[in-house]
This record gives C-alpha cells, sequence and structure tokens, in this order.
C-alpha cells in the first residue's frame, strides 16, 4: 500500500469557498481528514453589475488565507484550487486572482463549464458502486451542468444557477405565485434551448449543496446510503420553500441562512431539468466538484494518472490562460479540432505515439496567444508566454514541446539554435516536436482567415499511395481547393506522401457550428 499523501481542494463557487484536505492512499482513492466552508458569496454582484465588489473579494482572500493555514497543518504540498460561473463572469476576475495568490500563494483555476462537468462526472462514477444513473445534474450558484454518465457523454452548461437568479429576479424572502410561475417560465426557456438526451432510466444523479439538502429534507435514504427525493417531490418543496420567508426557512429545516435563501429556487431549478430530461428520481451521493478533483490529485500523486487525465486538466488551464490574458480563441479551438482529426487520420504517415495528442492540441490552442503582445511576431511571443505561463496540468518536458510548436506554426522549423523551448527538450521529444509541426501547421492553414469556414474533414486513401483530404464547408461557398492544397506542400515534403484536397459541400441550419467535430 501507498504512503499516505496530503492532497487538497479548493471550490471557489458562486456561493460559498470550499475546501477539503485529504490522504491519497491508492488509484483514485482518497481519505478526507478536513474540510471547511466560509460563505463568501462571489456571485454576489458578479452576475448584475460584471465585477465582484471589494468587499467580497477582502473576504475571498480571508478564506484563502485560513485555507493557506489548513494546508500548512496538514503538509499539503500538493493541491488544485479552481472558480467557477461567477468568478468566470466577472470583468474584474484577475484582481481576485492576483491578490490571492500574492497573498497567500494560492493559484487559482478558472475553468469552464465543460471542465467542471468533467470532474463532477468522475467524482459521481466514483461514487456509485453499482447501478450507476445515466446522467447528472450539478447545480451551483452561477450555473446548471448537465451531462451523460454513459454513451456519448454528452454535457451542457446553462446560467441558471440559485444566486444568479437571486440577483437577476431581485428575489427577496419570500416569492409570490405571480413571481414563482415567472421564475418557472424563465428557468423553462432556459433549459429548452440546452437539452440533452432524455434519462435512459428516468434517473438522474444530482450534486451540489442545493441537492444534498433537498434529498435530506424532502426524499428518503436507500438501502446504499444515499438519498433520493422524486421530481414530484422536489417540485412540491419548491412551493413550501417559496412561499414562507428565509427565517421560517432557517428555523423550520434547521438550514444556514445561506442555504435557506437559495433552496427554493434550486428545487424549481431540478424540477424543471427533471421533468424536461424524462427523470422520475433522483440521487443525491453526495459528492461534487472537490471530490472530482482529489481523484484526479490521487492519480496525478501516485503514478496512476493515464495521459487522458493530465490532458484535460491542461486543456481546462490552457482555456482559463486564453480568457486571463484576453486572447479569442475560437480560431484556436477550431484548429485544435482540426489538428486532432488530422492526427488521427494521419497516424500511419507521422507515426507519433497516441499519448502526444494533447501536445498537439495545446499547441493548437495557444499558437496564436502571442497576438496579445504583438501581431508581428506572434509566434515568438506565443513561446515565450507559454513557457512562463501559469498552467497547471501541463508540466515538463510537454510544456515545452508545446511552446516549441507554438514558435514553429508559421515560417523557420524547430531550431535548437535559435528557438529556446526546443533547445531545451531531448532528442526524442525533438523528433516528436518535428512530425507535429507539419500537422500543426495544416490544420492552421484549413482556418487561415479566422472564419472557421471548413466544418470538417476526413482522410481517404488514393492513387499511388497518395491520400485525398475531404473538407467539409457549407453549401453555397464559392471556394477553390488550390489555397488549401498550397498549404499541404511542407507535410508532403517532410514525409514523402503527396496529398490532394477535395471539398464537399455540406449544409444544415439545424445544426451548431461544431456538428462534424462531435
Amino acid at each position: 500500500m501507498n504512503e499516505p499523501v496530503p492532497i487538497a481542494a479548493i471550490d471557489a463557487g458562486s456561493n460559498a469557498i470550499r475546501a477539503t484536505v485529504a490522504h491519497a492512499i491508492g488509484g483514485h482513492e482518497f481519505l478526507p481528514i478536513a474540510s471547511e466552508r466560509i460563505p463568501v458569496r462571489l456571485g454576489s454582484g458578479a452576475f448584475t453589475h460584471g465585477e465582484i465588489p471589494a468587499e467580497t473579494i477582502d473576504a475571498a482572500v480571508a478564506a484563502f488565507s485560513r485555507f493557506r493555514k489548513l494546508f500548512d497543518l496538514h503538509g499539503v504540498r500538493r493541491f488544485r484550487a479552481v472558480a467557477t460561473s461567477a468568478t468566470r463572469t466577472a470583468r474584474n476576475q484577475e484582481t481576485l486572482i492576483g491578490r490571492i495568490q500574492h497573498e497567500t500563494g494560492i493559484l487559482i483555476d478558472v475553468i469552464d463549464g465543460r471542465e467542471e462537468a468533467r470532474l463532477v462526472r468522475d467524482a459521481v462514477t466514483h461514487a456509485f458502486d453499482a447501478g450507476l444513473p445515466p446522467m447528472l445534474m450539478d447545480l451551483g450558484g452561477g450555473s446548471l451542468e448537465i451531462a451523460q454518465l454513459r454513451g456519448r457523454r454528452e454535457s451542457t452548461s446553462v446560467h441558471l444557477g440559485t444566486v444568479r437568479l437571486l440577483e437577476v429576479f431581485r428575489i427577496g424572502e419570500t416569492v409570490d405565485a405571480t413571481q414563482t410561475a415567472l421564475l418557472a417560465h424563465y428557468i423553462d426557456a432556459k433549459l429548452a434551448g440546452r437539452r440533452i438526451a432524455p434519462s435512459e432510466d428516468g434517473t438522474a444523479a444530482i450534486c451540489g449543496g442545493n441537492a444534498d439538502a433537498l434529498a435530506g429534507l424532502f426524499g428518503s435514504e436507500r438501502e446504499d446510503g444515499l438519498w433520493e427525493i422524486s421530481c414530484d417531490a422536489v417540485l412540491e418543496a419548491a412551493k413550501e420553500i417559496l412561499h414562507i420567508d428565509v427565517p421560517a426557512r432557517m428555523e423550520r429545516w434547521g438550514v444556514r441562512e445561506d442555504r435557506a435563501d437559495v433552496m427554493g429556487v434550486a428545487a424549481l431549478i431540478f424540477g424543471a431539468a427533471a421533468r424536461l430530461h424524462g427523470v422520475h428520481t433522483l440521487i443525491a451521493p453526495g459528492v461534487g466538484l472537490r471530490e472530482g478533483i482529489l481523484h484526479e490529485l490521487c492519480a496525478n500523486v501516485l503514478g496512476t494518472a493515464s495521459p487522458m487525465d493530465v490532458s484535460h486538466a491542461a486543456l481546462a488551464s490552457a482555456r482559463a490562460f486564453c480568457a486571463r490574458v484576453k486572447h479569442t480563441s475560437a480560431h484556436g479551438e477550431h484548429v485544435r479540432r482540426m489538428a486532432r482529426m488530422l492526427f488521427v487520420s494521419l497516424a500511419d504517415i507521422h507515426r507519433v505515439p497516441d499519448e502526444y495528442l494533447d501536445v498537439l492540441e495545446l499547441a493548437a490552442l495557444l499558437h496564436d496567444v502571442g497576438e496579445v503582445v504583438n501581431r508581428s511576431g506572434h509566434h515568438r511571443h506565443s513561446e515565450y508566454m507559454v513557457q512562463n505561463a501559469r498552467l497547471p496540468g501541463l508540466e515538463e518536458p510537454r510544456r515545452s514541446m508545446v511552446a516549441a510548436l507554438c514558435r514553429a506554426h508559421r515560417r523557420s522549423l524547430p531550431n535548437p539554435e535559435k528557438h529556446s523551448a526546443f533547445a531545451s527538450l531531448p532528442e526524442p521529444e525533438r523528433d516528436i516536436v518535428r512530425r507535429l509541426v507539419p500537422v500543426l501547421r495544416m490544420a492552421d492553414a484549413f482556418d487561415t482567415d479566422h472564419r472557421r469556414i471548413v466544418r470538417g474533414l476526413d482522410v481517404r486513401p488514393a492513387a499511388d499511395g497518395a491520400r485525398e483530404i475531404r473538407l467539409l464547408i457549407p453549401g453555397g461557398r464559392q471556394l477553390t481547393a488550390a489555397p488549401f492544397e498550397r498549404r499541404n506542400r511542407f507535410f508532403e515534403e517532410q514525409f514523402g506522401v503527396r496529398l490532394t484536397t477535395t471539398l464537399v459541400p455540406w449544409d444544415d441550419p439545424h445544426e451548431p457550428d461544431d456538428l462534424a467535430f462531435r
């Protein structure tokens, strides 16, 4: 058995900031040893005014100072701190992040809804020994994440958080029938546009502090120790909660003030989401974002993490970095998807092991980030920024490989005499970079005008060992294949395989832009 390693997770949510210290004991297993919840409502002001108030930032810094003392007490050196919807929304997020880092030494990773859903999904998967529900609904103060736990694992993030609705609708201590109806109509409208496939068996896991409270107060305990509540019961609970004021809720159900004021709205959201997705039974496993972080930390610190575990965290960090430096990443995301498809389709030619796909994707996402410094020579700025950025989850030598690819995505080839990131790499990693450069350049070329015209691609064998790259484009576009074929020459020169390009018209106004990349 491994020697226990102290680890910790911080979830800076919209309604409260929570920290858990645990011992990593093996695989994805951990044993919680300390936990704190501090009711700092980061969402207060962020959702209506776009900024976190100065006094709230002060309170958040004080909370993180307490967490730092807790970490020092238990010898924690490995941890991850994440912030969610409220911090994502706030224009002054860098003030919050910078002060916390300066005064406590704790770096915050502002994650998007996809990363949030992934981590919670991982926590829920580990919480069920058997009978894993097909769907997950994770409700916080700023957003609702809905994800499938089986099959295609689709997910969506909806701006339906409890604190967000309190702020937007200016909800007071009681909610009358008219306001309740208006709120319910708004929730239904927001959900209708972001629904995913319905639950296969009518069950769903629900996560978050309100999920645990509602299931414990209005539901029943199962034989496996988890709590569940029916869709009908949660909607009835909403009515029961909302018609009395906050002090009465605190007295009647024995809950804190910052739970009493949001639990009625939470019940409305859960009920509406359940009804829309064909869910009749909601199960609360009592886990959430922090447990997902801790499972991943266990695998990382004990050496059992897969490349996929690492790449998810690094990708989330890269996206957060783009947001911090105000770099629009739409082109980078598009190139990342193109690069991924080319990597898979041309694997027998470039012969780069699958474990380095994450290096290519990260370089594709970040290759133009240097434009925030200066568009001229941005490839050099991108190299420097990747080498020195706060990117949790991207460790050496992968960080230098990503930086080297960013430097070489245009003009000169990787050169150890001129490119510092490339020079720092051992020869095996240099060889991987050399083989990935042509793939990155071709993916970038397919969106050279940054308009994302190419919707997808596939690669097929052609005569004499050549390959035909079929590019999916919207119907009606007046394009020729010649510009794309010119961009293929570098790949041909590097690998000695001729490429031809065919444009395949496609148009479906009912599908999203990223249809071809699913």
